[in-house]
């Protein structure tokens, strides 16, 4: 997209947001929007929550592009390291509720461009009560969105309110369908990780290094399109320390494979040939060599 010189990044303060605020102020004028302000002092930061409309509103006056982070995540219990939800009408509130007056607010301001931070949660596996199988393999933009839980509802939820107000206000909008985001610490942590097991079952194994999100985020942010578009973001491998042919045989015997699936050792189940025609994208980083900056 051209001419973009203002970039409003909301959960600025959250783990993404300080990663993406170093690998854009280079290049754009950025304004921070969070309840907590981020670790580089020399944005601009105005502090807010995304549940008033007013504050988005008037943070949103004069930017060109809006890159949309704010959201409660689950909590995680102590015991067990699983997630849990303390007050589920929380991801009403504040995902949905606060991605409807970013949309408000950048079609009533004539904002370029939302980025919205989707989740691979809408697919629904990773947070179900029982586990299910995913359509076919490797999965990608087209999948079902079959989430049951309030987190995983709420991005849901928040997609097809880009479409809709995409559709209704000519705005342009990209949603970045990220899956697990590994930080610096996820690779520190990867033996623990991966001793979870059921879990990472349902996550399906997908990861994606935060410097490729920040990378998607650029792109997105450049890119000459209009409308919706929704857009999976995933490493090219798995974190399983099992090759790929073993995790089919074992746990996914009955699941067509789409053609063309890579025949790569530890090929993800995620596939991000859409963001690679579409974007240019292509993520740098694996957890099977040493992460360098």
């Amino acid at each position: 997209m051209e001419d973009v010189r203002r970039v409003l990044i909301t959960g600025a303060g959250g783990g993404v947001g300080h990663f993406l605020i170093d690998a854009l102020r280079a290049d754009y004028d950025i304004v921070a929007f969070d309840l907590v302000p981020p670790r580089d002092e020399t944005v601009a930061f105005i502090q807010g929550d995304v549940t008033d409309r007013d504050a988005v509103f008037a943070a949103s006056t004069g930017v060109d592009v809006i890159v949309h982070l704010a959201a409660v995540l689950r909590m995680r219990d102590g015991a067990d390291g699983l997630p849990y939800v303390t007050d589920p009408q929380e991801h009403d509130r504040v995902n949905l509720g606060g991605t409807r007056h970013v949309l408000e607010s950048a079609a009533a301001n004539h904002v370029g461009r939302v980025v919205f931070a989707g989740s691979d949660s809408a697919y629904g596996f990773v947070f179900a009560e029982e586990s299910f199988q995913p359509r076919q393999l490797p999965i990608d933009e087209e999948h079902p969105l079959q989430a049951m839980d309030p987190y995983g509802r709420s991005k849901a939820a928040g997609e097809d309110e880009c479409r809709v107000f995409s559709a209704e206000h000519d705005l342009s909008i990209i949603a970045l369908r990220c899956c697990l985001i590994a930080f610096p610490d996820f690779y520190d942590g990867l033996d623990r990780t991966r001793a979870l097991g059921f879990l990472n079952h349902k996550r399906n194994w997908g990861y994606v290094d935060v410097r490729d999100v920040c990378s998607a985020y650029r792109l997105a942010i450049e890119a000459e399109m209009s409308g919706f578009q929704t857009y999976l973001i995933s490493a090219h491998d798995t974190y399983a320390d099992h090759p790929t042919h073993d995790l089919l045989t074992n746990e996914y015997s009955d699941v067509p494979l789409s053609a063309g699936f890579p025949a790569t050792p530890y090929a993800s189940l995620f596939t991000t040939a859409r963001a690679e025609r579409e974007l240019g994208f292509q993520p740098r980083f694996s957890c099977r060599s040493a992460p360098t900056g």
